[in-house]
């Protein structure tokens, strides 16, 4: 497990007549003479593992992907935006240590082995940070809501620590992530794995018919995870039980507490006025051999949002656990999320209006009455509307854009999406160094835990808030450049066809600017920007931008609107953009 038998993944570059790689390690860039290989096994640019020798050499592995595929996208990805895969000599011996003393047998820890704990999480999930256990008590619901013990493992001062605050967060690409923590952590130790036991940071949650949380209190606890369950198995289970194998499980109650608990609180966050979007969204994986990419829909199912309740229910309660007591030694982070502005309410608005004077509609049931209605109510009624799919969309579009980005902070204040204020992100304690930081000051007002000066902890809060942040936002990057080197592989073999046989993309126009549409494919379902001055250029007309629509500037025909249906192609590949015009 030692930095000298840790295997590195880097990529083939040659020099001369001789195979070198260059580690993905981006503090400090170098390569290493690659040595025991076949010539068959390797050529450049290739992806491999390797161990670093003696001598500035790298002992050849194993070929992760050759080059040219859409695995080795991924990596030029990570490349790309510096991001480094394997970890110091200094992190991987705090771990030997971690994983050969775990502390499981604590005796200060609660015992809840007892307690048919499950985890339900993607069906590739590997990092299980979060196992749940409900109860029915007379009228109420007794909800323990187990976290991954992150903080007791990853203390301030060490090197773990010191690295999980460098990365921010486990990044996420097709198939595989980079850790923030060691596999041997966060696959491993840390993780709430089935059939073992695991040390926990347990939430209860005393909840009652209605939705309220009545009681609440944190603890330390070890756990035995019963099941690892994917959304769609327990999803199986609601819609056919009498086919699904966990129709009688020791745990099954517990799935049927999860779908009692989900509906009443997804009803009441209703009441709350809080916005509740139905979005369908791209996912994008690899093929099975790495050689290229797969784009399918991602439609959430009830299991994924009854699960999601629980995560926000704790996150909630975390909050308010932080600013209980004020106590100058506790210092929270929150993640607040600032509503609009008044007038953009009101550009909203008009743009809502826009779209639909376009489109022929005065039904007011499409349009949103800003004075007598909450933006969650009228997308509620938005989605009971029959008839034209691609239109709601499209305002479902308008809505969500004028949505700003929640971000961290160490003040407590509103998020205006959930409704809640405060709310907190106590539900990643091994992917975020936020949840790191925040169960290290829970422990902290638990007593378990000995607080640092009250200065140096600010000092370290503020800079875990912008690592928070910054790796926040470069997951979002990441994600955009995936869909462009999918794009990019779905396209170029166009190029190599003449015109009249090239692929027509079904699409739905979801907005428009001035110089762009913004534009989902039916299938492949990912979205993409066709640009005003191409479409000029196909068709030969100038185009006007106005009240949300494009139209031709000599006859005044709105040719473009939000909601609208296109058939596209592409044409060519110019400017470094795809040039995509309409089919006529």
């Amino acid at each position: 497990m030692k930095a000298s038998t840790q295997v590195y993944t880097g990529k083939v570059i040659m020099t001369g007549q001789e195979y070198y790689i260059k580690p993905f390690v981006f503090d400090r860039e170098y390569t290493l003479k690659l040595i025991a290989y076949k010539e068959s096994e390797i050529k450049e640019n290739d992806i491999i593992t390797f161990i670093p020798g003696d001598d500035k050499t790298a002992v050849y592995k194993n070929t992760v992907t050759h080059t040219d595929t859409a695995l080795a996208d991924l990596y030029a990805i990570i490349e790309k935006n510096k991001i480094t895969i394997p970890y110091p000599e200094e992190v991987m011996n705090e771990t030997e240590i971690i994983v050969n003393h775990p502390h499981i047998d604590d005796p200060g820890l609660t015992e809840l082995r007892d307690k048919p704990f499950i985890t339900i999480d993607n069906k590739d999930s590997r990092d299980l940070d979060q196992a749940l256990y409900i109860e029915k008590k007379d009228s109420n619901f007794h909800i323990y809501y187990a976290l991954a013990d992150g903080a007791f493992y990853i203390r301030p001062g060490t090197s773990l620590f010191a690295e999980a605050l460098k990365r921010g967060t486990s990044y996420y690409f097709p198939g595989f992530s980079v850790p923030m923590l060691p596999q041997e952590l966060s696959e491993g130790i840390v993780s709430l794995n089935p059939d073992v036991d695991r040390r926990a940071f347990v939430f209860f949650m005393e909840m009652d018919s209605a939705g309220e949380i009545r009681d609440y209190r944190c603890f330390q606890a070890r756990i035995h995870s019963r099941a690892k369950l994917s959304y769609d198995e327990v999803q199986y289970y609601y819609d056919q039980p009498e086919k699904s194998s966990l129709r009688e499980t020791g745990f099954t109650p517990v799935l049927d507490l999860l779908k009692t608990v989900g509906e009443i609180r997804i009803q009441k966050a209703g009441r709350m006025n809080r916005v509740q979007f139905r979005r369908e969204e791209s996912m994008i994986s690899c093929s099975e051999d790495g050689s290229s990419f797969l784009i399918s829909l991602d439609i959430r199912n009830d299991c994924s949002r009854y699960n999601e309740q629980l995560s926000l229910m704790c996150n909630m309660v975390g909050a308010q656990f932080l600013v209980r007591d004020k106590h100058p030694e506790v210092q929270g982070i929150y993640r607040v999320h600032q509503g609009p502005e008044e007038e953009e309410l009101a550009e909203l608005s008009m743009t809502i209006d826009d779209i639909l004077e376009s489109h022929g509609i005065s039904d007011p049931n499409w349009r949103w009455n800003k004075q007598e209605e909450t933006l969650a109510d009228y997308i509620d009624r938005l989605y009971t509307l029959r008839g034209n799919d691609r239109l709601i969309e499209a305002l479902e579009r308008q809505v969500l854009i004028s949505m700003r980005r929640s971000m961290f902070s160490s003040d407590a204040g509103e998020h205006y999406a959930l409704a809640v204020n405060p709310y907190s992100r106590f539900s990643s304690p091994m992917r975020e160094i936020v949840g790191i930081f925040l169960h290290k000051e829970a422990l902290e007002k638990l007593g378990v835990l000995t607080p640092n000066p009250v200065n140096q902890d600010k000092e370290l809060r503020e800079k875990v808030i912008l690592a928070g942040n910054r790796s926040r936002n470069l997951q979002k990057i990441i994600e955009q450049q995936v869909i462009e080197y999918a794009a990019e592989r779905l396209f170029s073999h166009e190029l190599t066809l003449p015109e009249e046989k090239r692929t027509r993309y079904t699409a739905t126009i979801l907005g428009i600017k001035a110089t762009r549409l913004y534009v989902r494919l039916d299938s492949p379902p990912i979205e993409l920007k066709v640009y005003t001055k191409d479409m000029e250029n196909h068709l030969h007309r100038p185009l006007d931008f106005y009240k949300n629509r494009l139209a031709c500037k000599k006859t005044n025909t709105v040719l473009f609107k939000p909601g609208d249906k296109q058939i596209l192609y592409v044409e060519a590949y110019r400017e470094n953009r795809w040039r995509l015009v309409p089919d006529y």
